[in-house]
């Protein structure tokens, strides 16, 4: 049975009006959505605009990927509440029609862009919730009953059913608002943001009107005598037919009568219009409240503070949301006397997570100060349970406050195992690591080189093929398509060196602290969450480049052809050999750091090059740190021949800068 069969089972069918004894508050559709540009902003339209499709479909996505589960709280201790009638609805499907991952979709859909979702709630006989089914905001409308003061949900039915309403009660409608006035019913963003998505409309429409013209400026035909009104008609339909639109541009014009075409200007509000349309992604980003760079604008973002950005986006962004949907749940999914044994809760820990280095740092602290077990560490990656690893560690040092004596006044660190390592031993490891940097930097180069090289080839290819007839759009597509092929391209060319490379450096690290193995198999794992970090980078850096340099066109006036091949010249030379220095000397420390913490290292130093200068670091040589630390976090200054050097992002290892090939020593 459907659900508009089940509605008009259960309720009454009857038209809204002032006989249903029923206060109006909100209706669907309410005032007009005609905004200052002159665009009537709809829910079919505004998904037009690129950028506002962009943000619902990276929060509706984002919301709808999180696991959803509902908990059982015992005391102190949680679980998984599986045999719940309401769980499998949340997590797996809320009807017979629809994944949980299909549903939140649209429910975040209906939130974005109308500020309400409904939902009809489908019961059992016994009172249990069995089915959970969207209904499409905008044929509600909530009213109050004069005499009870109880919110109703006149839902319409379809035209072809009659185009009555019908009466649910608030028990059976679960209602997701969003901002609000009344805590009743929420605004529509649509409606609040009409004028900046008007915009929005206006410029993409008269940017096509623009193209289909074949990106010229418009035309006068100037003729020497007086035409008849049907020879001015034939005239301009005949012109029209033979050269308007980039697949008739190029022809050749035969004018009769001495007439001749004089090109009009661009005017400066033409000029203008690339900017216009610019600012409208971030304006619309700021109404959804979505970094730019989720939604392609790299104008303004680093490869730096992409990963800080991302965590904002889960904090202020998701976490609004997730909060409304989980306390929503808790108030009206559940009965009044489960509110305090269950709860529904999303999964955020897997947005939350860093790379892998970050994540095995902080493992590291927390099996250090003893709260968590190494199988809770394994657990959260995903890997199977070890005998015996469900014991906790506790640091030699920690007591109760009131126990401390004056021996025992040392810092936190020194109950920590400490390794006694000779200086001859601890030199020649330093030299054999610095000797393996200095001599797959060219390795690293080379296979950097060869991917560029693939690269500039075929985008430059593409992009004469596509100027020539096509658009900047058209191309956006090609980069999205390229991309998602050339990253697998850019793994295989850059597995083997790591692979070589970080075995070898683990190798050394290991035999620096007096140890002749290491974990190949968790060498291995980080060698590929390695490479897919380079890949991740890699793109990001190439396509903020790109970008770069269509704008440079757009704004000088010039070739964008001509722009990339200036802008790509150099990216198998100058790049490759900048990146190769870079990354042989990141992925020294990196696997240094995974070696020594696979051995229960617990701290490490910062020491500068010899005989390099490095002003930007010399403030930082010698400096000793826990291993599960960072030397600098993001926003530092540091002294730079006396002017300040600001840190871009959290370094727990060297490369700090551009040219930098400090090292990381055990101890």
């Amino acid at each position: 049975m459907s659900i508009l069969s089940r509605l008009m089972g259960y309720f009454e069918k009857r038209m809204l009006d002032e006989k249903s004894g029923a206060g109006l508050i909100a209706q669907r559709g309410a005032l007009s959505n005609l905004s200052l540009s002159g665009v009537v902003v709809t829910e079919e339209n505004a998904l037009q605009v690129s950028a506002v499709y962009a943000c619902v479909r990276v929060l509706s996505e984002s919301v709808a990927m999180l696991p959803l589960v509902l908990y059982r709280q015992n005391g102190r201790v949680r679980e998984k509440a599986l045999d719940h009638p309401l769980y499998s609805k949340l997590h797996d499907a809320p009807n017979d029609e629809m994944t949980s991952f299909d549903y939140r979709q649209v429910i975040m859909n209906h939130l974005c862009l109308r500020g309400n979702a409904y939902s009809y709630i489908e019961y059992d006989d016994a009172g249990r919730i069995v089915g959970l089914w969207p209904i499409n905001p905008d044929s509600v409308q909530i009213v109050r009953e004069k005499k009870t003061g109880m919110l109703l949900y006149a839902v319409q039915l379809p035209d072809k059913f009659g185009g009555d309403y019908i009466y649910l009660n608030s028990e059976n409608v679960w209602h997701l608002r969003g901002l609000s006035r009344n805590g009743v019913v929420g605004y529509s963003p649509l409606r609040m943001a009409r004028e900046a998505i008007g915009v929005s409309l206006a410029a993409s429409g008269y940017g096509a009107s623009f193209f289909s013209n074949n990106a010229e400026p418009g035309f006068v035909l100037i003729h020497p005598g007086k035409l008849s009104d049907e020879a001015y008609k034939r005239l301009r339909v005949s012109w029209e037919d033979r050269h308007k639109g980039f697949e008739k541009a190029h022809k050749i014009a035969i004018l009769e009568e001495g007439m001749k075409p004089e090109k009009l200007g661009i005017s400066p509000e033409d000029a203008q219009l690339l900017e216009t349309r610019k600012f409208q992604i971030s304006e619309i980003a700021r109404i959804f409240r979505i970094p730019p760079h989720m939604i392609g604008d790299l104008d303004r973002a680093t490869f730096s503070n992409i990963e800080h950005m991302g965590l904002e986006f889960v904090t202020y962004s998701l976490m609004p949301w997730l909060v409304n949907i989980e306390q929503s749940i808790n108030t009206h999914l559940l009965l009044e006397r489960e509110r305090g044994i269950y709860y529904a809760k999303h999964t955020v820990a897997g947005l939350l997570r860093g790379d892998v280095e970050s994540r095995y740092r902080a493992y590291a602290t927390a099996r250090q100060w003893g709260w968590m077990s190494i199988n809770e560490i394994r657990e959260l990656e995903e890997m199977n349970p070890l005998n015996n690893g469900d014991q906790y560690l506790t640091p030699l040092n920690m007591t109760l406050l009131d126990t401390v004596t004056d021996n025992s006044q040392r810092t936190q660190w020194e109950g920590m195992e400490r390794r006694n390592i000779s200086v001859e031993r601890r030199d020649a490891a330093i030299k054999n690591r610095r000797r393996l940097m200095e001599e797959y930097q060219k390795v690293f180069s080379d296979a950097i080189s060869r991917i560029y090289r693939r690269e500039r080839s075929d985008i430059l290819t593409a992009a004469k093929r596509i100027f020539k007839s096509r658009t900047l759009a058209d191309f956006n597509r090609f980069l999205d398509d390229f991309y998602q092929e050339h990253k697998e391209y850019v793994f295989r060319n850059m597995l083997k060196v790591t692979e070589t490379y970080g075995k070898l450096v683990a190798l050394a690290a290991a035999d620096e602290v007096g140890e002749d193995f290491i974990d190949q198999e968790a060498v291995q794992r980080f060698v590929k969450s390695y490479v897919d970090s380079f890949t991740r980078r890699e793109e990001y850096d190439s396509r903020k480049r790109i970008t770069q340099a269509i704008n440079r066109a757009q704004k000088n006036g010039t070739d964008i052809v001509d722009e990339l091949d200036s802008e790509m010249e150099d990216w198998d030379t100058t790049r490759a050999d900048a990146d190769g220095n870079y990354e042989s000397s990141r992925a020294n420390g990196a696997f240094s750091k995974l070696a020594w913490t696979l051995l229960g290292i617990a701290f490490i130093t910062w020491v500068t090059s010899p005989g390099k200068n490095c002003p930007i670091c010399a403030e930082l040589d010698g400096k000793r740190i826990p291993i599960s630390m960072t030397f600098v976090k993001a926003g530092d200054q540091l002294n730079q021949d006396g002017e300040p050097y600001t840190v871009q992002q959290d370094h727990a290892h060297p490369p700090l800068h551009d040219g930098c090939n400090c090292m990381i020593v055990a101890g």
